[in-house]
Formats: structure tokens, sequence, C-alpha cells
């Protein structure tokens, strides 16, 4: 009796692409979107008296910092966290660390801006239910010190910079990926790209690239 042959599916190495270049056009479209919708519900804060913590951290993703503004009065913090390339924002802060206190002026989103003014603003508890002094997060953007204030395109610069995750880099990494796994299957046929998709494939990497260079940047 003779054997059954059993044909390898071919799969399309541009069609990989392909649907990884959609699935990128429309996250940066969401995070386009959700910026300028964000953009005009901040609320524009001024602190005269803060003290400033910077906590550094290394993990798989690197090295972060977590920085922090104390208010003295309120105790109330407002904290963002960088990596070790941490751009031209926070490069604009004008911050003096021999300088205490430290009048800031920043912006928060609505919704953290009512929880301080209402004293809502959570606290870590150990076990026995007891408050700590760990308060949940509330980022700021375009943070300037001494009085001054932000431009409106820092502003938005920032706030997309806080949106844009950097797991945009598996757009790059997971279409590889794939590829790698296709060509070393028993069961799929890789179909390699003409030179044409080849072409489309390399403008979508370098403007992935680019992407990813720009929220570095700022």
């Amino acid at each position: 009796m003779a054997a059954i042959r059993k044909d390898k599916m071919t799969v399309s190495g541009y069609r990989i692409y392909l649907f990884f270049f959609l699935l990128c056009g429309i996250h940066w479209l969401y995070i386009l979107f959700q910026t300028q919708s964000e953009l005009p519900r901040l609320e524009k804060v001024n602190w005269e008296s803060t003290v400033y913590q910077r906590h550094g951290l290394s993990n798989y993703r690197g090295s972060i910092s977590n920085h922090t503004f104390k208010n003295t009065q309120t105790g109330f913090e407002v904290t963002r966290r960088y990596s070790s390339i941490s751009g031209i924002n926070k490069s604009l802060w004008g911050l003096k660390k021999s300088q205490v206190p430290i009048p800031v002026v920043f912006y928060v989103k609505e919704a953290d801006y009512a929880k301080m003014m209402n004293h809502e603003i959570n606290y870590q508890t150990d076990i026995l239910g007891n408050k700590t002094i760990h308060q949940e997060e509330v980022p700021f953007f375009a943070l300037r010190t001494n009085h001054r204030r932000a431009s409106q395109l820092s502003l938005m610069t920032d706030l997309w910079k806080y949106n844009f995750s950097l797991y945009f880099l598996g757009y790059l990494l997971i279409p590889q990926a794939m590829v790698l796994i296709i060509n070393k299957s028993r069961f799929f046929r890789y179909s390699q790209p003409t030179d044409r998709q080849a072409r489309y494939i390399g403008i979508f990497t370098l403007l992935v690239i680019l992407t990813l260079g720009i929220r570095l940047l700022v």
C-alpha cells in the first residue's frame, strides 16, 4: 500500500510582515488618538515646595529609575519612570540637586488631580492593614522647576512618550521569530518575499526603528 504523501503548507513571509505592519499602524494611530484626547484633560499643578527622590533598579529590561517629587506640605507624590536613555523632556526639568526645597510646575491627568484634591490617593498597606508610606504612582508631564512653564509641544511629546510602550519593538522581533520557526518546521514551507516585497519590509522596519528612536529621544 502506497504511503500517503503530506505536502507542507506554504507560508508567505511577506504576509507575515504585512499582518504585523497593519497591527503596528493601528497601534500607532491608537496611541496618537489617545494622546490627543488626553491632552485637553490635563491639569496644571504648581507646588512651591518639593523634595526630589530618585530610586534606581535593574531588571531584564535594563536600568530603570523612578523620579519622584514629594510635596513637603501635603505629602503627595508624583512619579515618572525612565530608562537609562531618558530623553530631551527630562533634561529640560532644570533640576539642581543641591536646591531644597524645589518649586515645580507640571501637569497631571484630570482623574489623578481629582484624587489629590479629594484626598483619595491610595496607599499600600502591610499584612495588618496599616497604611505604609508608599502611595500609588501618579505620573507627571512636562515638569519644570523654578516657576518655568513648558511649551505645548513639550507637553504633547511627553504625554506621547508616556503612552508609547517599548513593547512596540515586538512588531519587529515577533515576525523575525516566526520566520525562524517556520524555516525550521517540518510542517510549513517558507515562501521568500520578492524583491519588491522585501523593499516594503525594509521600509516598515525603518519606520518602526525611527519611531522607537523618537520615543527615546523625547
